[in-house]
């Protein structure tokens, strides 16, 4: 029985459509057929990086929605690149999907310990690729989500609150400029929603 194709990334909505999806392998063809694969399931924005050592600060620089990564490359392997992401304060919560031809279960266990999300074997089958990725793209999404907004309204939480406030209080001060802050009370919120509720 053939799997499903999940759907696709406009089906499942632009934050999964407009994602950057960076691949790190030392071999070029497989992130061209990689890419292709991916692009048949509605992705449109990739970072393809040949040489380990310049991942990480491509990472940096492009911020990706996923990382596709192979473990035996010369010159830094995806163990240590694994270990280097997930120190990043920018990149430790960036899903990474492992590529390898290994079956080796010691490296499975070094790689999910070092934090991979997923491991996909090579060569690739490009329905589980498909799957997988929508999957984990779709878990970051909703990572964020819990992140950002308010579970009530869906409105930006206070931590958003905080960034947004800080950055303007910033702009302010380099522009020589004022900001002005409004503060909205609704008295009685707490009893309202409890009597009430959510809805």
């Amino acid at each position: 029985m053939t799997q499903p194709l999940p759907p696709t990334p406009a089906e499942a909505g632009p934050a999964l459509s407009n994602v950057t999806v960076m691949m790190v392998d030392d071999d070029p063809m497989m992130t061209d057929v990689t890419q292709t694969y991916l692009e048949e399931a509605g992705y449109r924005r990739f970072v393809a990086v040949h040489d380990p050592r310049d991942a990480l600060a491509t990472a940096r620089a492009e911020r990706p929605g996923l990382i596709l990564l192979d473990l035996m490359m010369p010159g830094l392997s995806g163990f240590e690149l694994l270990a280097q992401i997930r120190a990043d304060l920018q990149l430790r919560y960036t899903p990474v999907i492992v590529l390898t031809a290994s079956n080796d279960t010691e490296n499975k266990l070094r790689a999910l310990e070092l934090g991979a999300t997923e491991f996909l074997a090579k060569p690739v089958d490009a329905s589980e690729l498909k799957i997988r990725v929508r999957n984990s793209l779709g878990f970051k999404v909703y990572q964020d989500r819990l992140a950002n907004e308010d579970p009530l309204t869906g409105l930006p939480n206070r931590r958003v609150f905080v960034e947004h406030l800080n950055a303007a209080l910033r702009r302010s001060a380099a522009a020589k400029q004022r900001v002005a802050l409004i503060h909205v009370n609704l008295d009685r919120f707490r009893v309202v929603n409890d009597t009430l509720g959510n809805a």
